[in-house]
């Protein structure tokens, strides 16, 4: 297994889900894990480094659409 180091990590919980954002590094780079929790499953993607910005605009942008 690839060692990875956690940069920052950050928990929040919306309605009955909670969700993980870890910013990590490992030898490929650094990278995104988001993972969502609910009644002990499990799901995580992995956002790359070099996407994060493009993920973050997108994101922003869908967040205003909401409102």
């Amino acid at each position: 297994m690839i060692e990875e180091k956690v940069i920052a990590e950050h928990s929040l919980t919306i309605e009955r889900k909670t969700f993980t954002l870890s910013l990590r590094e490992n030898g490929g780079g650094k990278f995104l894990r988001v993972t969502e929790e609910k009644n002990g499953r499990r799901n995580t993607i992995i956002v790359p480094g070099s996407g994060l910005a493009e993920f973050q605009a997108k994101v922003t942008e869908l967040a205003g659409l909401g409102k």
